[in-house]
Order: structure tokens, then C-alpha cells, then sequence
């Protein structure tokens, strides 16, 4: 048992002694590490101070030579100014007790009583546990020693009894200055005394200010949370000075200017700086302990300002600051006026910011150019000509806290962790002060930026990262839009906010407060997520567009505009409300002028809570509204309408109230048949019925019925038709009557629609449309008009119901077949001579009068038909190719044959919003010969026939259809002419011809397709034309294998008045008979060539022409080339 207890012992030492060796490495561990980042530090305080006795020298040099103005000349106005502002001052110090006994305190300059000044500034009433603490902190003494113990001194150069010395700055310039002390050159009543310039002072600047300023850049670099009340207690600091007789006004100010000026400049030195931020972190832990708060910030910003709220109740100008030099209106520096390096002072504050972006917060919370501030370093007054002159002007307290107007886009790339963020505030800031401008924000980095000033800024607002949050209510501009994109979050913070308009895919955070946007009346986005108890007011005549899953449970108030749901969006858990302020009634028809009342658009399946509707509800075709709750509804209920099965409905779990109008919208072009539209509204009981039903169809009207617990919908014609007006005989002078007409046309009638418009081509198809649906309106042709809204509408579709191209093709295949029949008369007019082929009338005697002939002719031709009798034109092309065989029977006779083929591609002009089109292509065959009369003339004919066919396509755009065709027909051609051959000089032919040109085109009859129930059944027709004509042809022989040659011929056409009267029906409806007048062809008219030909030998000749042919609004051109050959 003893050796147990023994070994035991032994065992408890041993581990005694492991425990102290433990402790005792710890402790020498933490010692020497103590010992090691102390010695570091020291170090870094001794780098810094090396950086900054280098430099301040030339900082000195500096101020003097380019900011520091001299004190204000005798008898100058800035002299007078800075003698009333003392005089203002001493008198509030012998009025107010208080005040008198605080200036009298600050005159202590021991640096721990200035130090217990700032101390109070920064802790408010955390202020007892801080003081010695912090005060002996080496840290802190180490900032102490860089900035207040070295910075602000250099060697005076302007004293020679101290020359070479180091002394402050601030001494150095009372010296030079000497300037008289307020209580040395004032008398009892604080004006001058006589002679008082000849006094030597120490006033200029201001040397307890001097200090005060010191520490607080000292104490602002450390904590710049508090800099706003640290810099403004510094100010107050130089109103002591004032107020006791000591010190005039400007030198308080030029106090503050040189303390600025060394600030900027010890920050733009990286070693000074880092050495700076290092320091500062150590105090600040140091604090957070001391104050028992680990989040130190959190802690300082809950502490109260008192200096700087009093000073912003006097708009920052704590009175004399606010003592300007002129009458003139106040007036600001811009950011590129600010001097160099200013943008410094904020560099601890903002460190998330850009230089431009400090500059521009410096800019914009400046004192005005006239003020005292500036020192009187204004154009009209002493000292303009200094380089830097506007150090006075920068108001550091109003810049702690943000800018206060922005004339850009300002950039807010807050970010946590960056090197100079000492106190944080890439991960949270507030903005206090109130923007206006034109500019706006946008908010980068994942940190929260709380907007707390009365904002008004009319520039656009991005969130496109981080958190933009309200400090106050309205913090947000109502007069900015808001995007907040994927990464960005808006957060209302429980105040009720009013933005321009909301758009983007983020989040929005309510709270308690409410969101109320819109107002700009633009159409915007929103496709994030909105949640919170608050609620969301839709303000303006725009859209927005909602299309995320919200769970805000508030009230959804639609006062304006439109506030759509689409792509899954949902209100589960908020009620609905939309408002009317409309002052010209609450009627359907009232409300489709201008929006003066809210609209709930479903244009997808979507949720949402009870819904009140005063103004307007609205769901797309094939979409539903649920609603979980009750639908009540004084407004109007509007139901868009595509199909059968493709209308909006409206599903309540609980009741349905009805009142106000039910709208039934068809514009998006319905196709409906036989039947009703069930369901269209449904719940679990109904009360009330709707006033009224309206609907934008001019044709049709439905009727809602109620059938238990859901409302159904039933389809009317919506007026009795009116007789069709008669049509008068047409004559030469009135080719195209308008239907006289003796009762007002009716607008809700296509009939009445197209007399109204004017649209002649459409009055047989209108009447025999509006008998249709008189009949029947549910048939499948009365649902394309469903959607028609109005008589233009409706006329415009009465015409594109009317055949393809009115039949124009026959009239083509005529012009194209005399094209044919000229190139046939063109080679039988070649000579006198019926043995002749080669083409020249001037060789009538051709060795080779015995030879066969062959010929061919390719050509085409551009054709335009202009618009004529309320028919559309059209243009066409026209590729083609004749050619044939002819042989001698005799010396008067030959005889021949011929084959052609013509491809047409027409395009028909755009009348009401459709443009036909037609290939049509034709092969024919001809029999020809000539009969040689004498040496000088002959006669000529043919005969001839083929078969035509025509693909055509008839757009239907108010139904998105279009109609094709494919038919063919049967031509049948004659023709003889007369030629007599003159030639008066050798070189020189001239042959006047007569020629008749008969031709008959017959169309069959066809049927469409593609387009349902608009396909029409159109019945064979006949076109003929008899072309008498008379011209001449001269021939120029300009060598001897070469010839020009210019060619006429006027025509008349003895059938063209005959106007083609077409038949038609539609092709799924029974008794739709309806005719169509075509358009009159022309009868005069006049064609001309010009060609050259070419015959390199006996057997060949080679022409080339140019054609041209004119009558009425039509002209058609074209070239052509023809080979002959004998063989």
C-alpha cells in the first residue's frame, strides 16, 4: 500500500511540474509576443514619423505660399464682417451664462483636458469607463504623437528671430502675422480703436482652435462613426474663442483650414496611413472592451450627436459660418474645383467609395463660395488669386454624413473587409443627410446601406447587390425608379416608402411598412419576391408587371395603372383593392379612354386573397384567376376571349358579389362556334348580377347568364342588319358609283362599316356577311369577327374577304398573250415578201428567197397596275420565251408555227392591311402565215390557244389565316395585220401597219383552302379583249450588217369596258352568294420600242429591243432579244 502511495506522489508532482513548465512557456510565449508586436509597432511610429518629417517642410510651404490668405486688410469688407461676427459672439457670451462658463473652460489647453473634450464626443455616456483608459493607451499615443505632435509643425522660414526652428505651424503664422487680439483693437462697444493696425498680436490663426482641430482628426482617424460630432465639437471648440474676445472669426477658420489641408495630406501617404490603421485597430479593441460592447460601432451610433444636430438646424452654418461676403444668392463649388488630395478626409469614413464619389459628397455638403467660410477668397474680395482657395468651404460634420445632391450615377461598391474600413462600413453605413439632383445610385457589394434623409433625387436607383435600406419613412426618392437585380435586396425596414416604379428580380423586405410605386406612369418588371405584413400600392398610368411568388400578407391597393400577374406570379396572402377616381362614371365604355382607376391583370394562372374591385379587373384568355376568398366587384370584370375553351375565368372559394360591368374583350382575334362559354366566373354562391355587358366586338354581344353557382356566357348578333343599299348601273363617267345612301350607315354592321370607309370592293361581301350572322352568329365564319372592334376593323376585313386580286389574273394572262400576238405580227411584218425571214425589210431580194425559217425570242418585262376604281393594283414580272418555224409554199405564200410559255409573279398593292399574291403560268400554241400582196405590201395572221394555270395566296390578317388557290384555264387567240413597205431612200424603210388582235381568257372555277371557314368558292369567269391598233415602223440601215430601228402603235380596245363581274361564296357556309365588280380595263393605248439588229450573214439576224407599253394607270416595260435564222 505504502509503495502505491508512493508511486502516486510521484505522479501528482510529475504532472504538477508539466503544468508549470506549460504555464511558464505561455507566459514567456505571450511576454515576448507583447514585447515583439510592441517593438514592431514602435517601429512602424517611428517609420511614420521619418515619412511625415520628410514632407512637412514643403506641406508648410505649401499653405503658405498657395491656401493661406493674409488676416483681412484694414478697412477692408471682410474686415468688417469678421468685427461684427466678434461682436455677435461676445454678446451671446455675456447673455448666456452657460455658454460664457463653457468658453472660459476651453481656454485650458493641457492636452488631457482637450483630450476629455473629444473623449465625450466620441462615447457619449459611455464616456466614464473610457477616458484614462484609452488616454494611455500606446496605441493612441502613437496616433497622438504621428499626426498632433509632428504633422501640423515645420521649420520656420518666415521669422528670422526663430528661423530654422521647428515650431507649430499655427505659431509660426501668428508670428509673421502679428495681428491684433479682438480685446487689443476693440473698444467697449466693439469697434476699432484708432490706430488699431499698429498693434502686435497673436491672433491670426487661432492656436486653442488649433489644437481642438488636432485632436479631433486625431480622434476621427480612430473612430469615424463619430466624426460628424468629433469635427463639430471642434467647431464649437473655435466658437469659444470667439466668444471670449480672443480670437476674430477667421482665425477659428484658418485654424480649421490647415488642420484639413495636413490631414489630406498625412492620409495620401501609404506608410503614414497603414501605420494609422494599424494603430487605430488596436484602439478600437481596446474600446470595445473597455465599453463591454464587442460591436463597437453598433455601440457609438446608438450615443446621441447633440453638436451636430444643433449645427444641422442651422443648415451646418453655426453662426458665423453662415455670414456671407456679398447680396449675391448663395453659390457651390463642383467636385473639380475641389483642391488636390481633399478627397482624403474621407477616406476613413467611405472607404467603399472612389475618390470621385468623396469629392463629389465634399462638393455637395460645402459651405457656399460667399460665405465667411471661404475666408473672403472670393473674385470680388482680397486674396483670389490663391491655387487652392477653397479648403474653407468643406464642411467635414455634413460630409460624415453622405452626399446631399448627385448630378450622375453614383456608384456604391460597399464591400466588407476592404484595407481602410476601420470601422466596418462596407458591411453596414447609413446616408443621413437629405439628396436631391438628377443623378442617382447604384448600390454594389454585399453591404447594407441605410438611406435616412428626406431624399428626392430624381435619378434611377439600382440595387444590384447588398442591401439599399430605408432609415426613415419616404428615406427612398419617390421621384426615382428602382431596379433591384438578382443579387440586391430592398428593405423597407417597417417604414412606408414611395418609389417612381419597381422593377428588377430581387427581394423586396417590407415589414411593417408599405410599398407604394408607380408613379412615373412607365411599365416596368418585377419578377423577385415581395414579402413582409405590409402591403403594396400600384401609384401611376404604367404597367407593372409582377411575376414571383410573394408572401407580403398586407393589403394590395391598385389606385392607377395596371398591376399585372404573369408567369406563376401570386398573392396568396394578400386581398386585392382596386380603386376609382374616375370623374366620368364607372361604365365599361368610360374605361377604355384614359386609366384614372387600378387594374388587376391575371395574364396567368395566379393567386391571390379576396379581391374588391372598384376599378378593374382583367384576365387573359385561357388563364385563371383564383381567388381564395370573396370577389366583390362595383368595377368592371374584363374577360379576353380567344376560343371555345380558350377564355379567362375567374375561380373564388368563396362568394361571388357582382355589380358593375362585365367587359368581354375578342381583340386578340376570337375563333368561337356553336355554344356557350361556361364557367367563365365561378363560387360557392352568388349574389347580384352585373349591370351591364359590353364588349368590344362590333359585331357580336354576349350575354352572361347565371346557372347555379357560375356565371356562363352566350353569344348575339348585336344589331338587326339594314338593308343593303342599291347599286346604280355604272356608266363611262361614274365607273365606280358609291351606293347612294338614304339612312345613316349602321357602324355595328360590316355593310355599314365598309360604306363609312369607303371600301366599294367589299359592299357585296359585307351584305352577304351581315346576313350570315344575322341568320346565325354562332356559325364557324361569324367567329373570326368576333374580335372586331370597330368599323374600321370591321371594314378592313369585310375587303380582305374578297377574291384574289378581284380576278386581275385574267387580265395579266391578256397582256401577256398580247405580248405573244406582237411578236408574232412583228416577224409576219418582217418584209413584203412572203419568202423573206431574216428580218430586213430593206433585202427583199435575198439570194437565199427559197430558205425555211426558224426564229425565237426570249423577253421579259416589269409591269405596274395602279390602284383604280377602289381596286388594288398590283406589280408583276413577267420571264418568258416565243419561238418558231415557218416555210415557203410559194412566192406569195408562207405558213408556220410557233410555241411560247410566260411565267407571271404578281404581287398585289396593300389595301386594308392585305397584299395578294399570284404566279400564273401559260403555254401556248399559234398557227401563222403571210400572204405577200405585191412588191410593197402583204398581209398577215394567226391563230391560236393553250392552257394557263394560277397558284394564288389571299392573306387574311384579322383572322392570321390565308387562303390559297390553284385553278387553270383555256385562252384562245386570232389576229391579222397589214404592212405597207416604203422605202424612200436606200438606208431608210418605213412600213405603216393595221392589225386587229382578239383574245378570250377563260377561268375555272375554284375552291380555297387554308383558310377555314374565310375559304371562298369562286366561279369560273370570262375576260376577251379586241385590239384594233395603227403604227408604224422605221428602219435605219447605219452599215451594212447593222440597222435602228423605232417602232408605235396606238391601240383601242373595243372590249375593254366590259367590267368583270365575280362570284363568290363562301365555301363552308350555304346561301353566302355574294358578287364582286373587277377592275375596268383600259381602252386607249400606246406601246413604242427602239431596237438594234445586227445580221453578220445571209442566214442570220440578231436583234435587240427595248418595249413600252401605256393606258391608264398601267405601264408595262420590257426588253427583248430574237434570233432568225434561215436553214
Amino acid at each position: 500500500m505504502k509503495t502505491q502511495k508512493n508511486n502516486c506522489q510521484t505522479t501528482q508532482l510529475s504532472h504538477k511540474k508539466i503544468a508549470y513548465n506549460t504555464l511558464k512557456k505561455f507566459i514567456l510565449v505571450t511576454v515576448l509576443s507583447n514585447i515583439c508586436f510592441y517593438a514592431s509597432a514602435q517601429a512602424q511610429t517611428t517609420d511614420s514619423i521619418d515619412e511625415i518629417t520628410k514632407q512637412r517642410d514643403a506641406w508648410f510651404l505649401y499653405l503658405k505660399n498657395n491656401i493661406v490668405g493674409s488676416h483681412p486688410k484694414p478697412g477692408s469688407a471682410l474686415e468688417e464682417l469678421d468685427r461684427q461676427g466678434s461682436a455677435a459672439y461676445q454678446i451671446l457670451g455675456l447673455n448666456n451664462a452657460t455658454r460664457l462658463e463653457l468658453a472660459n473652460d476651453e481656454a485650458n489647453q493641457k492636452e488631457r483636458y482637450v483630450f476629455s473634450l473629444f473623449n465625450t464626443s466620441v462615447f457619449g455616456k459611455l464616456y466614464s469607463n473610457t477616458e484614462s483608459s484609452i488616454y494611455d493607451n500606446s496605441d493612441y499615443k502613437s496616433l497622438f504623437a504621428m499626426y498632433y505632435k509632428n504633422t501640423p509643425y515645420a521649420q520656420d522660414s518666415l521669422n528670422p528671430d526663430k528661423k530654422g526652428s521647428t515650431r507649430a505651424s499655427d505659431f509660426i503664422l501668428k508670428d509673421y502675422y502679428h495681428r491684433g487680439r479682438p480685446y487689443q483693437v476693440l473698444d467697449d462697444n466693439y469697434n476699432y480703436i484708432p490706430d488699431y493696425e499698429t498693434i502686435s498680436g497673436s491672433s491670426y490663426p487661432s492656436g486653442h482652435t488649433m489644437n481642438g482641430f488636432k485632436q479631433a482628426v486625431v480622434y476621427a482617424m480612430i473612430f469615424p462613426e463619430r466624426g460628424d460630432e468629433i469635427f463639430s465639437r471642434a467647431l464649437e471648440n473655435g466658437e469659444s474663442r470667439v466668444i471670449l474676445g480672443a480670437h476674430f472669426p477667421t482665425d477659428t477658420i484658418l485654424s480649421r483650414v490647415l488642420n484639413y489641408y495636413y490631414m489630406s495630406q498625412y492620409l495620401n501617404n501609404p506608410v503614414v496611413l497603414q501605420s494609422t490603421i494599424d494603430h487605430a485597430k488596436q484602439v478600437r479593441l481596446a474600446a470595445a472592451n473597455m465599453v463591454d460592447c464587442p460591436d463597437l460601432k453598433a455601440c457609438l451610433l446608438q450615443q446621441e450627436t447633440p453638436i451636430t444636430d444643433g449645427y444641422a438646424k442651422q443648415n451646418n452654418a453655426i453662426g458665423y459660418y453662415g455670414i456671407f461676403t456679398d447680396k449675391t444668392p448663395p453659390s457651390y463649388i463642383t467636385a473639380s474645383q475641389l483642391p488636390s488630395k481633399s478627397e482624403n478626409l474621407l477616406l476613413l469614413r467611405f472607404p467603399y467609395l472612389s475618390a470621385d464619389a468623396r469629392r463629389t459628397i465634399l462638393a455637395t455638403t460645402s459651405y457656399p463660395k460667399n460665405s465667411l467660410a471661404n475666408m473672403g477668397l472670393s473674385p470680388t474680395l482680397q486674396d483670389s488669386g490663391l491655387a487652392d482657395k477653397y479648403w474653407g468651404l468643406i464642411d467635414l460634420p455634413k460630409a460624415y454624413n453622405g452626399p446631399t445632391q448627385l448630378d450622375d450615377i453614383l456608384v456604391v461598391d460597399q464591400t466588407p473587409g476592404l484595407p481602410n474600413d476601420l470601422a466596418d462600413f462596407g458591411t453596414k453605413d447609413i446616408w443621413k443627410n437629405s439628396i436631391s439632383g438628377v443623378g442617382g445610385i447604384f448600390k454594389k457589394g454585399s453591404g447594407e446601406l441605410t438611406l435616412a434623409g428626406n431624399n428626392t433625387y430624381t435619378g434611377d436607383t439600382t440595387v444590384n447587390q447588398g442591401v439599399l435600406k430605408a432609415g426613415l419613412i419616404n428615406a427612398f426618392s419617390e421621384k426615382s425608379g428602382v431596379r433591384i437585380d438578382k443579387d440586391g435586396t430592398l428593405d423597407l425596414n417597417g417604414y412606408h416608402q414611395k418609389i417612381a416604379s419597381l422593377a428588377g428580380e430581387g427581394k423586396v423586405l417590407l415589414g411593417s411598412g408599405s410599398l407604394d410605386a408607380g408613379s412615373n406612369d412607365t411599365n416596368t418588371t418585377f419578377a423577385g419576391e415581395i414579402s413582409g405584413s405590409g402591403g403594396l400600392i400600384k401609384t401611376g398610368a404604367g404597367t407593372m408587371s409582377l411575376m414571383g411568388k410573394n408572401a407580403y400578407s398586407g393589403q394590395t391597393t391598385i389606385d392607377n395603372g395596371v398591376l399585372e400577374l404573369s408567369k406563376g406570379a401570386s398573392l396568396d396572402n394578400s386581398t386585392i383593392s382596386t380603386q376609382s377616381t374616375s370623374t366620368v362614371g364607372t361604365s365599361a365604355k368610360s374605361r377604355t379612354g384614359a386609366a384614372t382607376f387600378g387594374t388587376l391583370k391575371a395574364v396567368d394562372n395566379t393567386r391571390t386573397g379576396s379581391v374588391t374591385n372598384a376599378g378593374k379587373v382583367v384576365v387573359s384568355a385561357g388563364k385563371t384567376l383564383s381567388i381564395n376568398g370573396d370577389y366583390t366587384s362595383s368595377g368592371v370584370t374584363e374577360i379576353a376571349v380567344n376560343g371555345m375553351s380558350d377564355y379567362g375565368k375567374i375561380n373564388a372559394t368563396g362568394q361571388l358579389n357582382l355589380g358593375g360591368d362585365l367587359y368581354v374583350d375578342v381583340s386578340q382575334g376570337a375563333q368561337l362556334t356553336n355554344g356557350s362559354l361556361e364557367s367563365v366566373l365561378k363560387g360557392n354562391s352568388i349574389v347580384g348580377a352585373f349591370k351591364s355587358s359590353l364588349t368590344n366586338s362590333l359585331l357580336f354581344k354576349f350575354s352572361p347568364h347565371i346557372n347555379n353557382n357560375q356565371v356562363d356566357l352566350d353569344v348575339k348578333a348585336a344589331t338587326n342588319q339594314p338593308s343593303s343599299p342599291s347599286t346604280p348601273s355604272p356608266t363611262p363617267n361614274q365607273p365606280n358609283p358609291v351606293p347612294p345612301i338614304t339612312n345613316k350607315p349602321d357602324p355595328s354592321t360590316l355593310l355599314g362599316s365598309s360604306i363609312l370607309y369607303g371600301k366599294t370592293l367589299a359592299y357585296g361581301a359585307a351584305e352577304a356577311l351581315d346576313k350570315t350572322f344575322k341568320n346565325n352568329a354562332k356559325t364557324p365564319l361569324a367567329s373570326y369577327f368576333w374580335s372586331i372592334t370597330n368599323s374600321e376593323q370591321a371594314a378592313n376585313a369585310a375587303v380582305q374577304t374578297t377574291p384574289l386580286l378581284t380576278r386581275q389574273t385574267s387580265e395579266v394572262m391578256l397582256n401577256t398573250t398580247q405580248l405573244f400576238q406582237g411578236a408574232i405580227q412583228n416577224h409576219l411584218t418582217a418584209s413584203p415578201a412572203a419568202h423573206h425571214c431574216n428580218g430586213s425589210a430593206s433585202n427583199v431580194f435575198n439570194s437565199n428567197s427559197n430558205a425555211d425559217c426558224s426564229w425565237i425570242q426570249p423577253l421579259g418585262t416589269w409591269s405596274n397596275q395602279q390602284n383604280k376604281g377602289g381596286i388594288a393594283g398590283y406589280d408583276g414580272t413577267t420571264l418568258g420565251v416565243i419561238g418558231g418555224v415557218d416555210k415557203q409554199i410559194d412566192a406569195a405564200t408562207r405558213v408556220g408555227f410557233s410555241a411560247s410559255y410566260a411565267r407571271n409573279n404578281l404581287t398585289g398593292n396593300e389595301q386594308s392591311n392585305t397584299r395578294h399574291t399570284a404566279t400564273v403560268n401559260m403555254y401556248q400554241l399559234f398557227a401563222y402565215g403571210k400572204y405577200g400582196l405585191n412588191d410593197s405590201s402583204a398581209l398577215g395572221g394567226y391563230i391560236g390557244s393553250g392552257y394557263h394555270h394560277v397558284d394564288g395566296t389571299r392573306p387574311i390578317p384579322f383572322a392570321g389565316l390565308s387562303a390559297h388557290s390553284s385553278y387553270g384555264g383555256i385562252p384562245v387567240m386570232s389576229g391579222i395585220g397589214y404592212s405597207y413597205y416604203w422605202r424612200p431612200t436606200n438606208n431608210l424603210t418605213i412600213t405603216p401597219q393595221v392589225r386587229v388582235d382578239y383574245s378570250r381568257q377563260h377561268e375555272q372555277g375554284y375552291t380555297e383552302s387554308g383558310a377555314d371557314a374565310l375559304n371562298l368558292k369562286v366561279q369560273g369567269q370570262t375576260a376577251q379583249s379586241l385590239l384594233i391598233g395603227a403604227g408604224s415602223k422605221i428602219e435605219y440601215q447605219s452599215t451594212p450588217s447593222a440597222k435602228l430601228y423605232l417602232q408605235f402603235m396606238l391601240g383601242y380596245d373595243a372590249l375593254a369596258r366590259k367590267r368583270n363581274k365575280i362570284d363568290s361564296s363562301f365555301a363552308s357556309t350555304p346561301d353566302s352568294n355574294f358578287v364582286t365588280n373587277g377592275m375596268p380595263r383600259a381602252r386607249a393605248s400606246i406601246s413604242t420600242g427602239l431596237g438594234l439588229s445586227y445580221q453578220p450573214n445571209d442566214q442570220t439576224n440578231l436583234s435587240l429591243s427595248y418595249n413600252l407599253e401605256k393606258s391608264s394607270k398601267y405601264l408595262n416595260q420590257g426588253v427583248g432579244v430574237s434570233l432568225r435564222r434561215l436553214f
